[in-house]
């Protein structure tokens, strides 16, 4: 995530679970999300805008069959109390 091309650091974030959906019907089975809750100016981006246990969730309940993974959970910016209460809401 993003699934969109975009200038700048910042992603629009538009039409992202429409994108996810077309790529389910095309027969695509994953998407990933990562969890880098920081901006890295050398890197040009911003990470993952979202929390993405509740990102995740949000995109379940909206896909039929696609699985959703993260492919990073960052520790070292929440801490554990917070990271388990994202957890439970998701």
């Amino acid at each position: 995530m993003p699934i969109e091309s975009y200038e700048g650091a910042i992603p629009k974030m538009e039409n992202q679970v429409q994108l996810i959906q077309r790529a389910e019907a095309l027969g695509y089975d994953t998407i990933w999300v990562r969890d880098i809750p920081s901006t890295t100016p050398d890197f040009k981006e911003v990470g993952q805008m979202f929390d993405p246990w509740i990102y995740l969730a949000h995109i379940a309940s909206l896909t039929l069959s696609i699985k959703n993974r993260y492919s990073k959970c960052d520790f070292t910016f929440a801490s554990p109390f917070a990271r388990c209460q994202s957890l439970c809401k998701s």
